[in-house]
């Protein structure tokens, strides 16, 4: 379970910011350009691991990650071109959004770990930042005829599809498998898929 104090917060000005990321994030804004989408995580620990303070900003054309660690302060600038897929999870109280994509010609990925009582903080980031890698339009499509066939039965999918796909994404079928048993005894069901 992720062990924390402070929770995420969105920030709106670099004095918010804590005073050693305050300067490496002030270098990456230039005159003119409006304040990027900002969410400064805190140092938490998920198990054995701990994660630093990190700083997530994206700005039009690249997603920059700033660390505060031990060693000082690490920077990674993904640009929007060069992302592969952005993954999001979660298990019960951990969550993580990893990003994957190319930096300076070199495959990277790099973990963001967040408590999942904050993702209302960390979701508008991560589907402005699939809206852009995706180039996709704010076009409302209504896509709730496609999952219509798992309400009732199977409402942890249905709400799962429902809150996965964002404005502008357009579903175009839905293939759903219910679990396929065997009999194991005679009142015993053993599921295979």
């Amino acid at each position: 379970m992720i062990n924390r104090q402070p929770s995420p917060s969105i920030i709106k000005e670099v004095s918010e910011l804590p005073a050693l990321l305050q300067t490496p994030f002030a270098g990456e804004l230039k005159g003119g350009m409006p304040f990027p989408e900002t969410l400064y995580i805190p140092a938490c620990q998920w198990g054995e691991e701990t994660c630093p303070d990190k700083i997530v900003a994206d700005f039009e054309d690249r997603l920059l990650i700033l660390e505060q660690d031990d060693e000082g302060v690490q920077s990674w600038v993904f640009p929007h071109g060069q992302i592969n897929y952005v993954q999001n999870g979660r298990i019960l109280l951990e969550s993580w959004i990893l990003v994957s994509g190319m930096i300076d010609g070199e495959r990277k990925n790099h973990m963001i770990l967040y408590n999942s009582v904050d993702e209302k903080k960390v979701f508008p980031l991560i589907n402005i930042l699939r809206k852009r890698v995706n180039h996709m339009s704010d076009q409302e499509f209504n896509n709730q005829e496609e999952f219509m066939d798992l309400y009732p039965d199977n409402l942890k999918f249905f709400n799962y599809s429902n809150r996965s796909v964002i404005k502008g994404e357009k579903v175009l079928f839905t293939l759903y498998q219910d679990s396929i048993k065997n009999r194991f005894y005679r009142v015993i069901d053993n599921r295979i898929a």
